[in-house]
């Protein structure tokens, strides 16, 4: 099953603070929540493809027309801050009308819930939320525009995180991209019906919006989430080799994180070199160093596990290899 899958694959691992998951669809070709709480979705022309490693109906793809999920519409859904979400997407249009990823509590011409868009003049990720009024200017907003643009055709790991007015976070393949506020609306204001994924409503006088890409392994958590990078472990790499001698330099870590190494191996001159490993990227992990020393020193065989005495007639193996 998928969700066996992604324990094993997934990089992204979140630490948290003081934080409780409220829902998390893994779209393992359904709307089901996989946590504790049952909170299913109610899926809305929305159909099943490939997720970003290539697993058969495993992310949900919106259409850009009229495709959404919606949450139960429960109180227990309407958090006060602060609040995180945690998904996998992948944009298949530059149009900011195709780009409403979700909105925590979705109502026609009312500026309501916490909702990721993408701001109209510079594709950015724009984050904010409503309160509860029937504008959608700046006196009616609170928002968070990032520092860097939204690219199309690529799966990305996104992260958003809403403490207050003042400190939001957006992050990307578990970078930080930074970004700006603006707005001076009021207090964050839920409406009477549920929240959704791909849809959003941001013009009174307009029909609402539809995201159109895919997304995947949906969290909807109460309370601040960051990320926490993997460390790359390397086992039997050799600190020392004689001159003119090999090492081995493996692109993938023992804990599945894959990358190069660099600069390129050199064992023609005595001295000592640091290696640097830098993980691809999407894995969430950090760089790792390798220091390696080339000596026209003698280096000792290392022999263990030969035997110091046997029997008349017993047997030892010497190995050809130390």
């Amino acid at each position: 099953m998928k969700n066996n899958f992604i324990l094993l694959f997934l990089f992204f691992i979140c630490k948290v603070s003081s934080q409780e998951l409220l829902l998390h669809y893994s779209f393992d070709g359904n709307t089901l929540d996989s946590s504790s709480n049952g909170y299913d979705g109610s899926l809305f022309g929305v159909s099943f493809v490939p997720d970003r490693n290539g697993t058969p109906n495993s992310a949900a793809y919106f259409d850009g027309l009229d495709d959404y999920i919606s949450f139960p519409n429960i109180i227990e859904l309407k958090p006060n801050l602060p609040i995180s979400i945690s998904f996998w997407v992948r944009y298949d249009s530059d149009d900011y009308r195709d780009r409403t990823v979700f909105n925590t509590s979705f109502e026609e011409d009312v500026n309501s819930g916490i909702y990721l868009t993408s701001q109209s003049t510079t594709g950015k990720y724009a984050l904010g939320y409503g309160d509860g009024t029937n504008n959608y200017s700046s006196a009616n907003i609170r928002s968070y525009k990032s520092d860097n643009v939204i690219d199309t055709g690529v799966w990305h790991q996104v992260l958003i995180v809403v403490n207050s007015s003042s400190n939001m976070k957006i992050y990307v393949d578990c970078e930080e991209v930074g970004g700006e506020y603006s707005g001076f609306g009021g207090d964050l204001s839920y409406s009477n019906f549920s929240g959704v994924i791909g849809k959003h409503d941001q013009h009174a006088a307009l029909p609402a919006y539809f995201f159109k890409g895919a997304i995947d392994d949906f969290k909807y958590f109460k309370g601040e989430v960051i990320p926490d990078f993997k460390t790359p472990i390397f086992r039997g790499i050799e600190a020392s080799i004689c001159l003119g001698g090999d090492v081995v330099f493996p692109t993938s870590s023992d804990d599945g994180i894959e990358g190069v190494w660099s600069p390129a191996f050199d064992n023609s001159s005595v001295g000592t070199t640091t290696y640097t490993f830098t993980p691809n990227p999407n894995q969430c992990a950090i760089v790792q160093t390798h220091s390696l020393t080339v000596t026209n020193n003698s280096i000792a065989p290392i022999f263990s596990g030969i035997e110091a005495s046997i029997c008349l007639g017993g047997d030892v193996v010497f190995p050809t290899s130390s």
